[in-house]
């Protein structure tokens, strides 16, 4: 059987045990990332029920890839008053053999443990009041679990929100690989392993769910991790109330938040601009993960430059109408209403006949507005997106149909005044969320006449407050409240609501302190004894952390400002500190602390699409399987019977079908592949190939930025070398390189080794002095005079063996005193650091000679195989590689079937299509009638699995290319049976098409990156 051949089909639902008490934060970490799960109670099972039929479906298949497990599923027997296992013996060994025969990982959480610390027990309570930091172990496993997350391991993750407790823990145990610490603090003075109990509301439980979902399913996810980060600003152009925190101290009694609600704000053109810039800033200056890009969406009420001019001249009528037209009304996406029972115009005609009769007066009277001409500005627009917040901000509370259309159509006409639609109402900007709208208070979402004349004008997504009990989605808070009069979906939004009603920070320390968290402060509302600035930055802590722990859940809700937020106050040093500014700066900056992922800002239109999308994923029954062998897994299957558009996450990369529009692939950043399939629900199974396949055993992995410098204490104990490290073994050899080189000869007999301890270093071995030796004198290495000098091993006369010695002694102090740096700089040895120290590229860097490309060029055309060797042996420069193949075309040297075969896999409008026609048809009526038939028979040959040799020999008179076949001695093999024919051509097609694909992406790499192709060399071509 070859090695890559199919042996089985798994599917991919995770299982949850549990025993009584069902696991709600397991379950919504699963939920996060949208993966289909099952869970048992085991309390209900009898010691007679068996587990194993339970496990494969119907067709014999292993249902579940990850198994979660409460604890050891104890439960509490009254009469023996003990603690019981609620499986039997015989059930457990069922799990474990379909674990064994599967390859399916377990997760053992909430397990309650007796811990034991200084060689004394503790009861389960004790030391809980305790925080201790935890960090990372260092060995290949812990590395790589981390990596494979793109979480940091210098995550600040504590104790604070778990009930835990600390398990001491020495190497003795092979079979304990550490991944995660608790670090020694106050009376626990020793690091014990983190076996923590999981408490939805923690920041530490929400990473490590992350950790233990990305180890057990190998990368491998039905589902989709992104992080939507979309700030929104409501209410712009209105001029909102806002606290007056001064009021108690004017002798005011403030009994009530009303009552302190005394002032008023409307956000300025500076203010608004002052964000752009900050916005910018953050997007260009690498503040963000990388992938990621940041833009704040305005939901914005037109009425407000009505009030603001009213406020400049009451006598202004800002919105005079014909009397012969009537309200104006518009349509969404020149969808066509109702008639106007007057007239026999439509609803259309009505208002865009409205709108050019009034455009003049009305747009000249807007243009008064400084914020209103700001906005017009398409410079300034494009820089928000942008949703309709209704007009006058209305409430919609016993509302009628007729207002409910006002509210809608009056704020679209103030849309096209600003030009976020056109004037005909054909088209709009890519920044204007068309079919969203949002309403003062959320209000009105459950009213049939509400929705039912906004879905009129096409709007299907509201607006929501995921704090509203009456319109969110109890049953999954990943998916949005569908309107119980259909096809209308309330989008849950996180509105900041201790921020909110300040423009200021003193404002808002003062309002926390008055009606939020009072108890948060040492000193309460005594002003003359509170650090103002210093209770700000605790606010800050509190609201950003809570919108981290939202993004690291995976939750795509919007986070809501009011535009009073925005106001900036201006200081000397011309910083942004308005409190939006200021939350968007501490709130990146804690995300970051966690993980490497990107964060992504879309418009409302694409938050409902994304979360409507995920609803209709849950009903179409999707069901997701994998195809394996014994040692790798090969690839993904997904088959519905109902139409939808689901993803798929992948740790590597896949083999990617560029004709078949069912696929899309998205990849930010640092973040995995993820793989887009539309399903016509048609029953058949899609398939996505695993490029190259992932292996059972694989420990690799590439290190993530900074994560190679990291070491998560410092302590080097010795449970963290349960794996050894090869950069740790390169240490070990330089920390005794002196004694090797300067007081041994190679005749030396090894020094005896030392009794061990937990902070020694075992001697080297004289393998390992040999190999350092030989290392010495094969690698140049630069003196401490001259980068220019090198020394060389030589073995001429005595006195240049002496000289070289000396010079070898000298560069090794300068060689071993980086490495001594870096090592106490808590740096970690990685190959390029090892190269640059012995100041000379490998063979493997060389660059190939323009003899060399020509020769591969002119012969034939490259293979997979020799483009792999030509980019291991040489890596081409940008330049030298781009001077090669300029104004080359190399279809002239390729044999007609070549061209033929090219042609196949072509799409019918690819540009290059009719020149290769033309040379197709050229070069077959240049060839003899025998040498047709030559190729003819050749191309069955191959296709039925015969040994040839082609031999190329320039024919001198008729100037083609000649074959010459020698056949191999085939006696006793005979001919593979006719029925394996089309299956070897296909491969034969599959590997033509790979090598195209990999020849396009040279080009690729050559003509659309400014730097030297060298880089990327590796990453083109390791798969």
């Amino acid at each position: 059987m070859c090695a890559n051949a199919e042996t089985g089909v798994s599917r991919m639902k995770a299982l949850v045990l549990y025993a009584q008490y069902p696991m709600k934060s397991i379950t919504n970490s699963l939920t996060s990332y949208n993966i289909e799960y099952q869970e048992w109670d085991v309390s209900k099972l009898t010691a007679k029920d068996k587990l194993t039929p339970k496990l494969y479906d119907e067709g014999k298949r292993p249902i579940y890839y990850i198994i979660i497990i409460d604890g050891s599923l104890e439960v509490y027997n009254t009469k023996s008053e003990a603690w019981e296992s609620a499986l039997s013996l015989n059930q457990w060994k069922e799990l474990d053999s379909y674990e064994a025969s599967n390859h399916v990982r377990r997760v053992i959480v909430n397990n309650f443990t007796k811990p034991k610390v200084n060689g004394q027990y503790i009861q389960y309570g004790e030391k809980q009041l305790i925080t201790q930091n935890i960090i990372s172990a260092h060995n290949v496993y812990a590395l790589k679990v981390f990596n494979d997350a793109r979480v940091k391991r210098s995550a600040p993750l504590t104790s604070e929100g778990l009930i835990h407790s600390g398990l001491e823990y020495t190497n003795d145990d092979d079979a304990i690989i550490p991944i995660l610490f608790f670090k020694p603090a106050g009376s626990i003075p020793k690091k014990t392993l983190a076996a923590a109990i999981i408490d939805q509301d923690s920041l530490t439980s929400t990473m490590l769910n992350h950790l233990w979902i990305t180890w057990a399913t190998r990368g491998l996810i039905p589902g989709h991790r992104r992080v939507f980060f979309n700030p929104q600003v409501e209410n712009v152009f209105l001029s909102t109330r806002i606290i007056d925190e001064t009021l108690e101290e004017n002798g005011v009694k403030v009994d009530s938040f009303e009552d302190a609600l005394s002032k008023k704000y409307r956000a300025t053109p500076h203010d608004y601009s002052k964000l752009i810039e900050m916005v910018k800033e953050l997007n260009k200056n690498g503040d963000m993960n990388s992938g990621s890009r940041l833009r704040i969406e305005l939901a914005f009420n037109g009425d407000g430059i009505h009030q603001y001019l009213n406020s400049i001249d009451p006598t202004r009528e800002l919105y005079a109408r014909s009397p012969d037209a009537g309200t104006p009304i518009a349509v969404v996406s020149n969808k066509i209403l109702q008639a106007n029972e007057r007239t026999a115009s439509t609803e259309k005609e009505i208002l865009l006949e409205e709108i050019s009769k009034y455009w003049d007066s009305r747009h000249h009277t807007l243009t008064k507005d400084e914020l209103f001409n700001f906005f017009a500005d398409v410079n300034n627009r494009k820089e928000f997106n942008w949703v309709s917040n209704t007009f006058s901000n209305q409430i919609f509370i016993n509302i009628t149909h007729p207002e409910v259309r006002d509210e809608v159509l009056k704020n679209i006409e103030v849309a096209i005044h600003l030009g976020l639609i056109n004037r005909e109402l054909t088209n709009s900007e890519m920044w204007w969320s068309k079919h969203s709208l949002g309403t003062r208070g959320s209000l009105g979402f459950t009213d049939q006449t509400v929705v039912e004349t906004l879905k009129n004008y096409n709007i299907k997504y509201a607006l929501g407050n995921k704090h509203r009990e009456d319109i969110i989605n109890h049953d999954d808070e990943y998916c949005p409240f569908l309107s119980p009069f259909g096809d209308f979906y309330v989008l849950p939004r996180n509105k900041r609501f201790a921020l909110r009603w300040a423009s200021s920070p003193l404002q808002t320390v003062w309002l926390y302190k008055k009606f939020y968290k009072d108890n948060y402060f040492a000193d309460e509302n005594d002003k003359s004894t509170t650090n103002q600035s210093e209770d700000w930055l605790k606010i800050l802590d509190i609201e950003s952390e809570d919108a981290v722990q939202s993004l690291l859940n995976l939750k795509h809700d919007q986070f809501v400002f009011s535009q009073a937020n925005v106001r900036v106050h201006d200081t000397k040093s011309n910083i942004n500190n308005s409190i939006l500014a200021q939350w968007l700066q501490f709130t990146i900056q804690k995300f970051n602390a966690y993980v490497y992922w990107p964060m992504i800002s879309v418009k409302s239109d694409i938050v409902g699409k994304n979360f409507v999308g995920r609803a209709l994923q849950a009903e179409c029954g999707v069901e997701f399987s994998y195809s394996h062998n014994a040692t790798h897994i090969l690839g993904i299957q997904v088959l519905s019977q109902k139409a939808c558009h689901v993803p798929i996450t992948v740790a590597g990369d896949v083999k990617r079908s560029i004709n078949d529009d069912a696929f899309s692939y998205e990849k930010l950043g640092t973040d995995p592949l993820t793989v887009w399939i539309n399903l016509p629900g048609d029953g058949i199974t899609k398939f996505v190939k695993l490029d190259p396949p992932l292996s059972y055993t694989d420990r690799s992995f590439n290190h993530l930025v900074g994560e190679n410098d990291f070491d998560g204490d410092g302590d080097n104990e010795v449970e963290e070398k349960v794996i050894e490290n090869p950069e740790e073994k390169i240490m070990n050899q330089v920390n005794q390189s002196k004694k090797e080189v300067n007081d041994s000869s190679p005749a030396d007999p090894p020094s005896p080794t030392p009794a061990q301890g937990p902070s020694q270093i075992p001697e080297p071995t004289s393998e390992v002095k040999a190999n350092l030796e030989k290392i010495l004198n094969s690698r140049s290495v630069e003196t401490e005079d001259t980068e220019k000098s090198k020394i060389t091993n030589t073995n001429t006369n005595t006195n240049t063996n002496t000289n070289t010695k000396t010079n070898t002694n000298k560069s090794f102090e300068k060689f071993k005193d980086r490495f001594e740096h870096l090592r106490k700089n808590k740096h970690r040895i990685n190959d390029e650091l090892i190269k640059s120290m012995f100041g000379k590229r490998e063979e493997s860097y060389k660059r190939p000679s323009k003899e060399e490309l020509e020769q591969l060029f002119k012969s034939h055309r490259p293979s997979k195989e020799e483009l792999e060797q030509l980019f291991k042996s040489h890596r081409p420069s940008y330049k030298g590689l781009q001077e090669e193949l300029k104004g080359k075309d190399f279809s002239e040297r390729l044999p007609p079937e070549a061209i033929k075969r090219i042609l196949d896999h072509m799409h019918p409008n690819d540009s290059r299509r009719e020149k290769l026609e033309k040379l197709y048809k050229e070069k077959m009526a240049k060839q003899p009638p025998q040498q047709q038939q030559q190729d003819q028979q050749e191309n069955f040959n191959e296709a039925t699995g015969g040994r040839y040799r082609r031999l190329y020999r320039r024919n001198e008179h008729n100037g083609t290319n000649n074959f010459r076949h020698q056949k191999f001695n085939l006696k006793g093999r005979g001919e593979p049976a006719m029925e394996n024919i089309k299956k070897i051509e296909k491969t034969i097609e599959k590997m033509n098409t790979k090598i195209a694909n990999i020849n396009e992406n040279i080009l690729k790499e050559v003509k659309q990156h400014p730097y030297d192709i060298e880089e990327h060399a590796d990453d083109q071509y390791k798969n």
